[in-house]
């Protein structure tokens, strides 16, 4: 649910399912703001769909990517150097890919910055 209500606040149209979710192409997310909730798994689905949405994506408590991967803003930031740099499928395939296994427990930490992208 969370990773729906993601999507959705970014512009996408998501519906969730029992063991999934329906995702609805739309042409591209319109971007915004989302809070990651100190869930590592929901700043990188805002960090990554901020490339390829057309406003960008403003991240709170993003330093909660660093629980699974510790140098994702900085080789993210890396990648969004790169001129030649073009995401090569649309933002919502993309973090459905990237977090289709959105279940399990969640490790909280208390955050408290934000990051555009």
């Amino acid at each position: 649910a969370t990773v729906t209500a993601a999507l959705n606040a970014l512009g996408g149209r998501v519906e969730a399912t029992e063991d999934g979710m329906v995702i609805e192409g739309t042409g591209g997310l319109r971007g915004g703001m989302i809070d990651s909730h100190g869930d590592h798994r929901i700043a990188m689905l805002g960090a990554v769909a901020g490339l390829a949405s057309r406003e960008g994506v403003e991240v709170a408590n993003m330093e909660a990517a660093a629980v699974s991967y510790p140098g994702f803003e900085a080789d993210l930031a890396a990648l969004k150097q790169q001129p030649a740099f073009v995401p090569v499928l649309p933002a919502v395939d993309c973090a459905w890919r990237w977090f289709r296994s959105i279940g399990g427990g969640r490790r909280r930490r208390p955050c408290r910055r934000s990051r555009r992208w």
